[in-house]
């Protein structure tokens, strides 16, 4: 390698084009942006009756989902999750495989047996941000995580493509929730059960309805530009949710943990 001199280089470029491109030092007046505040929906009777185009479509989220636990621990990572070599596999079940294939090689076997649901601890899906590390987990037969917490990328990508993800920050939960121990998610009513216990967990309506729906794909493929306002009428109908709905009393619509 020898160094050149670029002046050559420099001489070739048409200094006009260049400053057009940048606009940097013209004297023209370049035009202000334009700032506008966000006008969230008003609650109103007419929402509920929009609510029901999107009630019609959300029915894959089930009300309980029972499985074995198989146990992690912190920070697992997203390589470990799908390892870069299995990530553009061209079969679902060959990206099923991929999970965790290099560190638990008994994973997607385990999965198809009924281990269907994975508990872990703080920072699951730290890592590269791949959007088929949830994807790994659904192929390979995963019903849902519960996690103390999640990589902020990873959780959003987990609730995008319709994988069940749940913050749960209960000491006694993990101690009793072992490789392989049976574990029941009652969604309906915000609890899971384990060994003769209940824990309560909070699932944010946006997130439900995503879930609900099987990702946000296939809710913009429904209503398209009308996505985010369909979500937020959800939003904004469990706020006015009567009291004898099961919602979490601390659950709000505004808080979002992913």
């Amino acid at each position: 390698m020898t160094l050149q001199d670029p002046q050559p280089i420099i001489e070739r470029i048409d200094l006009n084009e260049y400053d057009r491109m940048r606009a940097y030092w013209k004297d023209e007046v370049m035009p202000k942006p334009i700032f506008t505040e966000p006008h969230p929906l008003p609650f109103s009777e007419d929402l509920a009756k929009q609510q029901k185009t999107l009630e019609s479509v959300v029915s894959v989220l089930p009300e309980i989902i029972t499985g074995r636990v198989q146990r992690f621990g912190d920070n697992v990572d997203t390589d470990s999750m799908i390892p870069t070599d299995r990530c553009m596999s061209d079969t679902v079940e060959a990206l099923g495989r991929g999970a965790f294939c290099y560190t638990r090689p008994e994973f997607y076997d385990r999965a198809q047996a009924g281990a269907t649901i994975v508990v872990a601890g703080e920072s699951f899906g730290s890592g590269s941000s791949r959007e088929p590390a949830p994807k790994a987990l659904q192929a390979a037969g995963i019903q849902a995580v519960i996690a103390k917490s999640y990589a902020f990328i990873y959780g959003r990508n987990q609730a995008n493509n319709g994988l069940l993800g749940i913050k749960l920050n209960d000491e006694q939960f993990y101690e009793l929730a072992n490789e392989d121990e049976e574990i029941s998610i009652d969604i309906k009513n915000r609890l899971i059960r384990c060994s003769g216990r209940s824990f309560p967990f909070v699932l944010d309506p946006i997130q439900q309805e995503l879930l609900s729906s099987g990702g946000l794909v296939k809710v913009y493929k429904q209503f398209g530009a009308e996505l985010f306002k369909k979500l937020q009428i959800s939003a904004m109908l469990a706020d006015k949710a009567p009291k004898d709905i099961q919602l979490p009393s601390h659950s709000t619509s505004k808080i979002i943990e992913w």
